[in-house]
């Protein structure tokens, strides 16, 4: 059994894989030899080794296995024992961990620092965040090549580039931390089956009766193909009812107070459903950046009613198998094709900030 009370010096612990659920997580222990042996008993031996991690705070004394987990050791420079140990991924995994080293008096603080790059590389979800990670490294000096010949006058092409380099900075910034997308409409719209379409995945309970769903549900999502692939956070919310319950005005109000954090929100409403005078003033007040889909168009194919809202950007039906395409299509709309591999970048806030002034200031000029 993994258990003991440490009575040493205060060992330090690391999570050196990605933050989040996943399949694994590893992580890195640091402190001297006697507080290993104290740490891990007699189970603590020079060569790898399989533990079987107890679950702290038992009230009866006793010991449970949480986790198995994979254990080796080095000569860290500076005389130290450094150990990499390997556990399941899961969150509670991950929080028992950290609360049975905490009991015994571990600290968890990382030793060695990792540049900016390096975070990004670690914590990337898709190829192209990869990419866009070294891209931005390497095409700083570019870039700010690039503003001083802008401050300076010059003018031949500029505003292509400065055009360019805005959009590229976008997908690196959105590359490296995905957005929030969330899916806002009136209760019973269809929000909660296309969740699970986009999800190609039954993870939103879904049925006839309004207000089934109450509390967000968020999933990671990938859109596009191969290297043009964005990671997004897509979350399904309680929907909108006029004869609501208190208990679902508060859904509602968690809905919107949600959306207002997003990137973008999809709109979704039912096409054989005209929404009420207090949606529909939401809807038309929407972001430019949002968007708005007519769902379950199978039954009603045109309705008048929503002319109201100019141009939409999807029509979804049952049978539709492209739907999800042209959803996917409008969502990258925005941000314009995918970064060139010499295109310098940022996602530093003033670079950016100059970026835009700049281009601002050679779209007025040309």
């Amino acid at each position: 059994m993994w258990a003991a009370s440490f009575g040493g010096d205060v060992g330090q612990f690391q999570r050196i894989s990605p933050a989040g659920a996943s399949a694994l997580s590893i992580w890195a222990l640091r402190a001297e030899e006697a507080g290993f042996r104290t740490l891990f008993g007699s189970q603590w031996v020079s060569q790898a080794n399989g533990f079987q991690v107890v679950a702290p705070g038992r009230s009866d004394g006793g010991t449970a296995i949480w986790d198995q987990a994979l254990c080796w050791r080095r000569e860290s420079k500076q005389g130290l024992v450094e150990a990499e140990l390997h556990l399941h991924g899961g969150y509670g995994v991950a929080e028992a961990l950290r609360e049975w080293l905490h009991q015994h008096a571990w600290q968890e603080k990382p030793w060695s620092q990792k540049t900016e790059t390096q975070l990004l590389l670690q914590q990337a979800t898709t190829p192209l965040a990869i990419r866009l990670a070294l891209q931005e490294e390497r095409t700083q000096t570019a870039l700010d090549q690039l503003l001083g010949r802008a401050a300076d006058g010059e003018s031949v092409h500029l505003h292509s580039q400065l055009l360019a380099s805005m959009q590229a900075s976008q997908w690196a910034q959105l590359a490296a931390a995905p957005p929030l997308v969330v899916m806002l409409g009136p209760a019973n719209a269809g929000k909660s089956t296309l969740f699970n379409r986009c999800l190609r995945d039954r993870r939103a309970t879904t049925t006839s009766m309004a207000g089934t769903t109450r509390d967000p549900l968020e999933a990671l999502l990938l859109l596009g193909r191969g290297e043009a692939q964005l990671a997004i956070r897509l979350a399904d919310t309680a929907g909108y009812s006029a004869a609501a319950s208190s208990l679902d005005q508060q859904a509602w109000a968690m809905s919107l107070d949600l959306a207002a954090k997003a990137w973008k929100v999809i709109w979704v409403l039912d096409a054989a459903e005209e929404p009420d005078a207090t949606l529909t003033a939401m809807i038309q007040q929407r972001r430019s950046q949002d968007l708005l889909i007519l769902n379950r168009t199978d039954l009603v194919p045109h309705p008048p009613w929503a002319n109201g809202f100019g141009a939409l950007d999807g029509f979804l039906h049952h049978q539709d198998s492209a739907a999800l395409e042209q959803l996917e299509q409008a969502i990258l709309d925005s941000l314009g094709p995918i970064p060139s591999l010499d295109t310098p970048l940022s996602r530093d806030p003033k670079r950016k900030q100059l970026l835009a002034k700049r281009l601002q200031q050679h779209a007025l000029s040309e």
